[in-house]
């Protein structure tokens, strides 16, 4: 079956599980890692260890084989002195083969036994030691000489005639074995530790992670205008995190940006209804005030609005102060209002234009909750509309009280609204 074209299916992982198996894989990784590091390391002590002993020993018994000679050892006694040393440790194996040189066995005959391999063989000949490492097996090979003291008994060799060599041998296997057997059963008793560990730092991560994905999401399910956007903030909520710290911050920056640009649906479609405004009939002129009343009670419906007011002239120096309020106001608050709606109509058009007001208040809706508002609170946008040839009275000014003026987009509708 054809898939539609330009769609694209993305693999969907989750961050848990991408975090616990990356830490896992590291952990492996190191796991791995240190085990055969240690390993290694302790392979190149162990044999570095057992060639300084079997030199050690060697030397101990060269030593040893030719001052018990001089006293009459059998070459079978003097082997089974040095068992105790041979059998000190059972995990590492160690035996020791004497080979007599041919001036040797020219006087007393070959030992019962001699078997000799190559390399015992060349060292017999050249008279230089060797040392031989197969595996784990090490092998150290040295000459006999003969010295000044064994010529009593060996009449037919000079000093520093090589009597015999001497083969140490050592099995390193074993011990090494054991000892990486332990090794892995301890790191494998220590296998769970990084495991664990990666788990909880992954559903740490992914719930500092989680935390940020259900604030934003929260904040934007919150939207369902764009009035709605003034309460989507960001700023004080961060985590722990640089990196979502800074994708909060494009968000904040995003939602500012939309701020400037965006335009309610409500306040298009009342932007709508305004159009509609503009059909004046006749029964519009008749029933101005009703019509003005209904304006206020739309506008209310997207925005929070206190009052209209309008200025007709109707004589030579008589003006009408006509105020719309949406429900009855306090005493203080209606005084005030009046003093600062003349105060903003003197900054519009010259006051000595109208010597005389007349002001009248229209309640719209009298059985709503008074209106008592302080002065800081009572804000005014008020546009001036000089006819030439006015038709209906002699209007000069219309102004709308109202504290959200500076939210999205409300400008442009209190804009519309004075037109109207």
């Amino acid at each position: 079956m054809m898939k539609n074209k330009g769609t694209v299916r993305h693999r969907r992982l989750s961050l848990k599980v991408f975090l616990t198996a990356s830490l896992l894989v590291v952990s492996l990784v190191t796991f791995v890692s240190v085990f055969f590091l240690t390993s290694s390391i302790y392979r190149k002590s162990h044999v570095r260890q057992a060639q300084n002993t079997a030199r050690g020993l060697a030397t101990q018994v060269t030593d040893s084989l030719l001052q018990l000679m001089n006293k009459g050892w059998s070459r079978e006694k003097l082997l089974r002195l040095f068992d105790p040393v041979l059998n000190a440790n059972a995990d590492i194996p160690m035996r020791i083969t004497l080979l007599r040189a041919p001036v040797v066995v020219a006087l007393f005959g070959p030992a019962r036994g001699d078997r000799p391999d190559p390399e015992m063989a060349r060292v017999l000949a050249t008279g230089r030691p060797t040392r031989e490492e197969q595996g784990y097996v090490i092998r150290r090979i040295v000459p006999i000489r003969a010295r000044q003291e064994c010529l009593s008994c060996h009449t037919n060799a000079k000093e520093g005639t090589i009597l015999g060599v001497l083969k140490l041998e050592q099995d390193l296997g074993p011990a090494i074995h054991a000892h990486l057997v332990k090794l892995l059963l301890l790191f494998l008793l220590l296998a769970p530790v990084p495991v664990l560990l990666a788990v909880l730092i992954a559903y740490y991560t992914t719930a500092k992670v989680h935390k940020a994905v259900v604030l934003l999401r929260d904040n934007i399910t919150r939207v369902n205008s764009v009035h709605d956007l003034t309460t989507l903030d960001l700023g004080g909520e961060r985590t722990e995190f640089v990196e979502l710290n800074q994708i909060l911050s494009e968000v904040d920056t995003l939602v500012d940006k939309m701020k400037d640009t965006a335009v309610d649906r409500q306040l298009l479609e009342f932007e709508v209804r305004l159009l509609e405004s503009f059909l004046i009939t006749s029964e519009v002129v008749r029933d101005w005030k009703e019509h003005v009343a209904n304006l206020l009670l739309q506008f209310n419906e997207v925005m929070e609005a206190y009052a209209l007011f309008s200025i007709f002239k109707v004589g030579e120096e008589h003006y009408d102060l006509e105020i719309f309020w949406r429900n009855r106001p306090s005493e203080e608050t209606g005084r005030q209002f009046d003093r600062i709606v003349q105060k903003r109509v003197s900054e519009q058009v010259d006051p000595d234009f109208f010597p005389e007001i007349k002001t009248s208040h229209t309640i719209v809706d009298p059985t709503g909750p008074e209106i008592d508002l302080p002065i800081s609170e009572i804000e005014l946008q008020v546009k001036s509309i000089f006819l030439r040839q006015p038709k209906i009275g002699g209007i000069v000014g219309i102004g709308i009280q109202s504290g959200l003026s500076e939210e999205i987009g409300g400008s442009l509708m209190i804009e519309g609204v004075l037109t109207t």
